[in-house]
């Protein structure tokens, strides 16, 4: 990314984040997977929720220093970057890319969310034929005006997918850390999920901490239901 920020007079930073989804939300995404294939109607929507195409287990997370609000401009070179991403991974890698996941979460107002910028379809370039590999939460925001661009990646050699994800610092912002959009999503989406009984939880590098005025602190460094830098343990 040097190089190519380099050969085109790009001077905004990028910050790379290692990430594995939790142990918690693989499950859940797993069992709402094998629910929708076995509830599925046709064929086509079996093969739909196939697990094969369950990739993002883990990957990297490419934020952009574009400053504190989007613009069509920052957003724009969210598609320059997965662009030049796909380009290191298949032609100087032999990665290929895989057909995405069904996009989730849909029903996205704009008026509930007026601030929120959704590109142009010139400023949401994605070559011919990746359209199809992307999962474009920037032109087809979340319900809860959740954006970023997805695209995961398969190696012959190693095997094991991993996702890509591309997103502005102030998307980011937006989106992490806004706890009521992650509830509403979780919500919505694992209507089934798995409710961690944290206090009898006894595994090391877990740690539940009742605080006095009711609330508690979870501190999780094994990624049981955070995600966390995989790398980060040895």
């Amino acid at each position: 990314m040097k190089s190519w920020k380099k050969k085109n007079n790009y001077n905004f930073n990028i910050v790379f984040q290692r990430r594995k989804k939790s142990y918690k939300k693989f499950n859940d995404k797993i069992r709402l997977f094998i629910n929708k294939s076995l509830n599925a109607q046709t064929e086509f929507e079996r093969r739909k929720y196939s697990l094969e195409r369950i990739c993002d287990e883990i990957g990297t997370r490419l934020i952009l220093i574009l400053g504190k609000n989007d613009t069509h401009e920052a957003v724009e070179m969210c598609y320059r970057v997965l662009n030049e991403v796909n380009y290191f991974f298949t032609v100087k890698k032999g990665y290929i890319p895989i057909n995405a996941e069904p996009l989730s979460d849909l029903g996205f107002k704009h008026e509930e969310y007026p601030d929120v910028i959704i590109p142009t379809d010139e400023e949401a370039s994605i070559p011919n034929g990746l359209d199809f590999k992307v999962k474009d939460y920037y032109k087809t925001p979340k319900k809860h005006s959740y954006q970023s661009l997805h695209i995961a990646y398969s190696s012959s050699l190693y095997g094991l997918p991993f996702e890509i994800q591309i997103r502005t610092m102030a998307t980011h912002t937006r989106v992490e850390y806004e706890t009521s959009m992650h509830y509403f999503h979780d919500e919505s989406r694992y209507p089934e999920r798995i409710l961690l009984d944290r206090p009898n939880i006894n595994i090391f590098g877990y740690e539940y901490i009742q605080k006095d005025d009711s609330s508690y602190i979870v501190e999780d460094l094994i990624g049981l239901e955070k995600s966390i830098d995989p790398f980060n343990i040895i």
